[in-house]
């Protein structure tokens, strides 16, 4: 793996975009999700009425916003921020901040070279999540955890990741609620929205993981919310909007997921 190259965003704080391409031949240990008999892929017109339709959640505020500083642990935090979306879909009102670091520590062999977001997921149904408390964004090493860091994590597993391989499928996930972890270019255009809150699109093959959460037609154009790891001062309160534009470069050089199912002990 090659050094991370560290850069400034818009605000001046230094950043690294660690998302890495699955290795060659990789075979996902996640099933697609046409193969899940509980996902529906719905159809153009179902979707452009759910989109046409949106409104803001309540409860989805600025308390989920992560910030993983300066270290390329960006598919970690799109792990851990999409979880911390389902819970709350779920029904679960704490406001827990789950720790992206501590995914990352599990997929990065120990340098902060950032990691495949295949290697997060694993780790988060093999081993869990850990709370933001306990590891925070700087403890990014197995060999630094705090010793109960592997204990609390086995607390909550996201269990049930699926492959989103099309267009289609990726819109009716968001359609029906189920946050999808993806890749985008973040370079300077998307940091900057225009008067309708809509990103640029930066060119390349992706290189930072986040998480989208909703559709909706802004516009006429439709689009759908990012959920970054970059605080609130990114975007609006560290949201943007996005069309599928920011995706299709990288559609099919990474993998997109979704989750649909956690196991949280005393839930």
């Amino acid at each position: 793996m090659s050094e991370l190259i560290p850069f400034l965003d818009i605000h001046g704080e230094e950043r690294r975009c660690g998302l890495l391409p699955p290795p060659e031949g990789l075979v996902s240990a996640f099933p697609d999700v046409e193969a899940d008999p509980e996902m529906h892929v719905l159809d153009d017109s179902d979707i452009r009425r759910i989109a046409q339709g949106w409104t803001d959640e309540p409860g989805l505020g600025e308390w989920r916003i992560l910030d993983q500083k300066s270290h390329g642990s960006c598919a970690g935090f799109g792990c851990a921020g999409a979880t911390m979306t389902l819970r709350r879909r779920m029904g679960i009102t704490d406001n827990l901040k789950l720790s992206g670091a501590w995914l990352y520590s599990l997929a990065n062999d120990n340098e902060d070279r950032g990691a495949p977001l295949e290697w997060v997921l694993r780790a988060a149904v093999n081993n869990g999540i850990a709370t933001e408390k306990t590891v925070p964004w700087n403890i990014i090493y197995q060999r630094d955890m705090p010793a109960s860091a592997k204990a609390e994590a086995a607390k909550r597993k996201p269990l049930k990741w699926r492959r989103v391989t099309t267009k289609q499928q990726y819109r009716s996930c968001l359609a029906q609620n189920f946050p999808v972890v993806v890749a985008l270019h973040a370079g300077a255009k998307f940091q900057r929205q225009d008067a309708n809150g809509i990103s640029g699109v930066d060119n390349g093959g992706g290189n930072h993981c986040v998480y989208t959460d909703a559709i909706r037609m802004i516009n006429g154009m439709e689009c759908y919310r990012v959920v970054n790891s970059w605080n609130t001062r990114f975007g609006n309160k560290g949201t943007t909007w996005v069309t599928w534009a920011s995706f299709e470069q990288c559609f099919g050089r990474h993998q997109f997921y979704t989750c649909t199912a956690l196991e949280e002990e005393g839930i």
